[in-house]
């Protein structure tokens, strides 16, 4: 009975299953990590709550048990809601007094925050160098919306851009069906999360899955859904908007989202400024050119260091 009451009262999950995997024991931080009752994980395959990779590599495992192997392994844990639980989940074997295997018991250590962030900062990472490969800025717009939309896991994402007192689509990810159509011109009126964004000048966010009579705007329709907006900002000008969507049924867009999508939007903001300014130098050197091909009589220009005369 004391065992059993440290067991209920740790701050980890710990869990115990037979020697072909069905829990026999689970304790209240298990259930709360996962989100079911202990009366629905008993009698089920450990590895039913965990995504394909991780089961698979846990059936493996289980054999090292079986030859008495302790071991720390990080595996994926899939909660009732949707949403993924990430643990060192420690693995020891348990031998009755005739040395007969019986079964593993577990202990999980939740690194959810940890595994998040290290996958946001190396997406991140993999932004900026594509940022840093190119002055092309359809090619900046494209890398940064695949890459993004891909770390946050959503079904769509746009990049929107303030052009002539419009609104204009330069760059989409996900399927057309739930996204802003590519190269559409549209007026603020028509972009009510845009212009929360516009008001604000700061990320908007549902942190919450939106009821069926949702707000959210997706190519002409309205969606149950959950949005992420961040500005872009360039020398104290509000030039546009990323924005991702999802149909994620568990809250999505964390702390550790907003934070990634606060430094996407700096990043962006300062790639679309250096991209301008090259845009500008590149004009003006043209424009010199022309004037320097052109002009009717002799010309002397101290161009870099360099005397051109004509």
């Amino acid at each position: 009975v004391y065992k059993r009451q440290i067991m209920e009262t740790s701050m980890e999950g710990i869990f115990t299953i037979n020697p072909v995997g069905k829990l026999t024991f689970v304790n209240r931080r298990a259930t709360e990590l996962l989100g079911y009752t202990a009366e629905e994980m008993l009698g089920r395959s450990l590895f039913d709550f965990m995504d394909d990779e991780s089961a698979a590599r846990g059936r493996e495992n289980l054999e090292k048990r079986k030859q008495g192997i302790k071991e720390h392994v990080d595996y994926r844990y899939l909660r009732r809601d949707g949403g993924i639980v990430w643990s060192i989940t420690s693995l020891n074997p348990i031998f009755d007094y005739e040395g007969k295997f019986t079964g593993v018991l577990g202990m999980l250590i939740d690194i959810s925050d940890r595994k998040v962030e290290e996958h946001l900062n190396r997406s991140l990472n993999i932004i900026a160098n594509a940022i840093s490969s190119t002055l092309d800025f359809d090619t900046i717009l494209g890398k940064v919306i695949n890459e993004a939309g891909k770390a946050l896991d959503v079904e769509a994402a746009s990049i929107i851009l303030h052009e002539g007192g419009h609104w204009v689509v330069k760059s989409t990810y996900g399927p057309e069906e739930l996204n802003l159509k590519m190269g559409q011109v549209y007026l603020a009126e028509q972009l009510p999360l845009v212009a929360r964004v516009v008001g604000s000048r700061n990320i908007e966010v549902s942190k919450q899955p939106c009821a069926d009579e949702t707000d959210i705007w997706v190519n002409g329709r309205y969606e149950p859904g959950q949005y992420l907006l961040a500005p872009l900002i360039v020398r104290d000008e509000l030039i546009g908007v990323i924005g991702f969507y999802s149909r994620c049924p568990y809250p999505m867009f964390d702390e550790h989202r907003i934070d990634f999508a606060r430094k996407l939007s700096v990043s962006l903001s300062l790639a679309t400024e250096n991209v301008r300014l090259y845009q500008s130098e590149s004009l003006q050197r043209a424009l010199f050119q022309a004037i320097f091909d052109n002009a009717p009589m002799g010309i002397a220009v101290l161009d870099g260091g360099d005397l051109r005369v004509k």
